[in-house]
């Protein structure tokens, strides 16, 4: 089983390597940072709870598989030569699990930096007078989360809402201001507040 770990740790960590030499290229990123991802902004549909769940189920991810690769393969060379009279199945369980721990951790950083880089580089100004479609429904008092396209960017934010009437899953609506915390706040179309 040794041969099995020393692979995936060559492979993985080769892939890492690579990845991060690529990133100095010119391009800015590295090369790893392009490949498909089950990501909070792709177009479909899911409900709130099942975006949650993708997060930790990012099994067709290649940053995914590359990072459990690497910790997959250190974890169990490393338990191979420090507990020699350990289990062979107790082994493997303990090297699946921290590769799968560090895979999808891997993958949600990135995804939460590339979400919070893509929000740093738009203006307030730029999310006023958008439409946005609701994901997780938005009341007085209650905070939901909204996505919209903007910028040749799909952005699921945060979104308050002053309005009596909640607003519902996949209902359309306008954005009019932001909140200090970057919430984005709603209004329906051609019923804008006035704001201080």
């Amino acid at each position: 089983m040794l041969q099995i770990f020393l692979i995936a740790l060559i492979v993985g960590a080769g892939l890492l390597l690579f990845s991060l030499f690529a990133s100095g290229d010119g391009g800015g990123k590295p090369e790893i940072d392009g490949h498909a991802d089950l990501d909070a902004h792709t177009d479909h549909d899911h409900d709130g709870g099942l975006d949650g769940a993708l997060a930790w189920l990012p099994l067709a991810s290649l940053r995914f598989w590359t990072f459990f690769m690497a910790f997959f393969g250190a974890t169990g060379t490393a338990l191979t030569f420090i507990e020699r009279d350990i289990n062979a199945w107790v082994l493997l369980a303990i090297a699946v699990a921290m590769g799968y721990v560090c895979g999808a951790a891997a993958v949600s950083v990135f995804r939460y930096m590339r979400r919070s880089e893509t929000s740093s580089n738009l203006a307030v100004d730029d999310y006023i007078g958008e439409t946005a479609v609701v994901r997780v429904s938005v009341a007085r008092g209650k905070t939901g989360k909204v996505r919209l396209d903007i910028k040749g960017r799909t952005l699921e934010l945060l979104a308050e809402t002053e309005e009596e009437t909640p607003f519902a899953v996949k209902e359309r609506a306008m954005i009019y201001a932001m909140t200090e915390q970057g919430h984005v706040i709603l209004t329906r179309a051609n019923d804008r507040p006035e704001r201080a």
